[in-house]
C-alpha cells in the first residue's frame, strides 16, 4: 500500500512540473538560446562586423544566455534565399539590401527612387526618423521584424568599357538586384536589365552575359568585379540602406524582455557599422585607384536633369498613398 501511495505522489509531482510551466520558469529562463544571423559578405566586411557587434551586445546584455551565431560569406545562401528563410522561420536573422526586400514589402521601394536623396544628411534624416521607423514596423505584415538599418553608401555603375554619361549605357546588359523599380530604372535608361544574385556577377562578366553592373565601392572592391569592369562611373544614382530582418515566426516565441534586448542591441550595433563603413569605403577606393580602376565623375548638371526626368516618370506609377510618402521623403530635409 505504501508503495502505491509513493508512486501516486511521484506522479502528482511530475504532473505539476511538466504541465504547469510557471513551476519551471526559473530553470527555463536560464537556458541558453542559440540564434543564427546570415550575411553574403566576407568576415571583415562592415555589415558582417556590424552583425558580430550585434551578437556581442546581445550576449553581454543577456548575461550570456542568448547567443547569435553569425554566418558569413553566403554560407546560408543568397540574399534572397536568406530573406525567405527568415520569413518562414528557417533562419533567425539576415542582413539584406532593401532592394530585394521591396519585392515583398512594396513601400520600401519609396527609398529606391534614383536621385531621391539630395545628400547623405538627407538620407539619414529619413532613415533615422519617423519614416524609417514606420517602414521597419511595416515589415511585420510580411513575417519580419525590422530591427535596424545599416549603411551601404551610394551606388554607381561600373562597366567593362569606358562611359562618360548615363546615355552611354543604352543597349548595355546591366546586372541588377531583383527589384521591380531597379528593372524599370535600367529599362528607362535604354539598357537591358539582367537580374542576378551577387555571387553570380563575376561569372557573367567572364562569359559576356554582362557589360555593366551597379553597386557601392566596397562591394565592387571585395567582389573583384573591378578586374572585369575597371571603369567606375561615380553617378551615385541611389543610396539604399541595408536592413537586419528578424524572423517573426521564431522570435515571437521569446519573452518581451528578450526581444527588447535584441532590438536595442541591433540599433546600437548600427553606430559601429556606420563608422566601419565610412572607413572601409575610403580604403577600398584608394586600393581600387592603385589597382588601375578609373573613376569617372559625370557632369552634375546633366546628371541632375536626367534623374529628375526619371523620377517624374516613376512618380506617376505609384499609388496615391505611396506618392504621399515620396513627398514626405523629399521634404524631410
Amino acid at each position: 500500500m505504501k508503495k502505491i501511495a509513493f508512486v501516486f505522489w511521484c506522479f502528482v509531482c511530475l504532473s505539476v512540473i511538466f504541465f504547469f510551466p510557471s513551476c519551471r520558469k526559473k530553470s527555463s529562463d536560464r537556458e541558453t538560446i542559440v540564434l543564427k544571423a546570415a550575411d553574403i559578405h566576407g568576415e571583415n566586411y562592415p555589415t558582417v562586423l556590424g552583425l558580430k557587434e550585434f551578437s556581442r551586445l546581445v550576449k553581454q546584455r543577456s548575461g550570456g544566455r542568448i547567443i547569435i551565431e553569425v554566418i558569413s560569406g553566403g554560407a546560408a545562401g543568397t540574399e534572397i534565399e536568406s530573406m525567405e528563410k527568415v520569413q518562414f522561420g528557417k533562419l533567425d536573422f539576415a542582413r539584406v539590401s532593401i532592394s530585394p526586400l521591396s519585392s515583398i514589402a512594396p513601400n520600401l521601394e519609396m527609398l529606391l527612387l534614383p536621385g531621391e536623396f539630395t545628400s547623405e544628411l538627407h538620407f539619414w534624416k529619413v532613415i533615422d526618423g519617423p519614416i524609417g521607423d514606420n517602414l521597419l514596423k511595416d515589415l511585420e505584415k510580411y513575417g519580419f521584424y525590422g530591427l535596424c538599418y545599416y549603411d551601404s553608401g551610394a551606388r554607381s555603375f561600373y562597366t567593362s568599357t569606358k562611359i562618360t554619361s548615363l546615355s552611354d549605357l543604352k543597349g548595355m546588359k546591366i546586372r541588377v538586384q531583383r527589384s521591380p523599380i531597379m528593372l524599370e530604372f535600367i529599362n528607362a535608361l535604354g539598357a537591358i536589365p539582367v537580374p542576378l544574385s551577387f555571387q553570380d556577377v563575376e561569372k557573367a562578366f567572364e562569359d559576356g552575359s554582362l557589360d555593366a553592373a551597379e553597386n557601392n565601392i566596397p562591394s565592387y572592391e571585395t567582389s573583384g568585379h573591378y578586374k572585369k569592369a575597371p571603369y567606375y562611373f561615380k553617378n551615385n544614382h541611389m543610396r539604399m540602406p541595408e536592413v537586419i530582418v528578424g524572423s517573426k515566426k521564431t522570435l515571437s516565441q521569446l519573452p518581451e524582455s528578450d526581444l527588447k534586448i535584441i532590438f536595442d542591441a541591433a540599433k546600437d550595433s548600427a553606430a559601429l557599422q556606420n563608422l566601419l563603413w565610412l572607413e572601409y569605403e575610403q580604403t577600398a577606393e584608394e586600393k581600387l585607384k592603385n589597382e588601375g580602376v578609373q573613376f569617372i565623375n559625370p557632369n552634375q548638371n546633366e546628371l541632375k536633369m536626367q534623374m529628375e526626368k526619371l523620377n517624374k516618370d516613376f512618380f506617376k506609377k505609384f499609388t496615391p498613398e505611396q506618392q504621399k510618402l515620396i513627398r514626405q521623403i523629399e521634404s524631410a530635409l
